[in-house]
């Protein structure tokens, strides 16, 4: 952080206006060669340096290595019953779901009541038994569904600090 403060300082006193055209593309050139290592971390670019007239690049290595988002995000699907809470779309998909032989074209039927997290949170849910996997032998963990519905809601969407919670509306009997 003191390094930034450092370059737009530096950038201050070279340029009357830092709101300059000039004065950004200075900072960021800057910034960007404080930051080269942390910016190619994986060495990308330097696997494609000097490879430009040849167009020999390693894709495979690259493709295998860049990532624009590092933790990989997995599906969820959550009980959404629309703003009037009586939408009954997601059963009926469900409902499918559990007969169909090839799942494409639901799986973009569902989209909507998709929600992504990561896989240590679905794993906790699924551990804590607050979702469960659908037809896990013919799809693996493509789908997941939300049981414990007291972790969604349309307002605040999935909160899965607490796998295990219940609403206490539901805790009486």
């Amino acid at each position: 952080m003191a390094q930034f403060a450092a370059a737009a300082r530096g950038i201050m006193r070279r340029h009357d206006d830092p709101l300059t055209l000039e004065a950004v593309n200075a900072y960021f050139e800057e910034i960007y060669w404080l930051k080269d290592d942390a910016l190619d971390a994986k060495g990308i670019l330097k696997r494609i340096r000097g490879r430009g007239d040849s167009l020999d690049f390693p894709f495979e290595t690259i493709a295998r290595l860049f990532r624009v988002i590092e933790t990989p995000l997995v599906p969820v699907i959550v009980p959404y019953r629309g703003s009037d809470g009586r939408d009954r779309t997601l059963d009926a998909l469900i409902k499918e779901l559990l007969r169909v032989e090839r799942p494409g074209v639901l799986a973009r039927r569902l989209q909507p009541y998709i929600v992504q997290v990561s896989s240590n949170t679905r794993n906790s849910l699924i551990s804590a038994g607050a979702a469960e996997i659908i037809r896990g032998d013919d799809f693996g963990i493509q789908f997941v569904l939300l049981s414990n519905e007291d972790l969604y809601s349309p307002e605040l969407g999935l909160s899965s600090d607490d796998p295990t919670f219940k609403s206490a509306e539901k805790l009486i009997w």
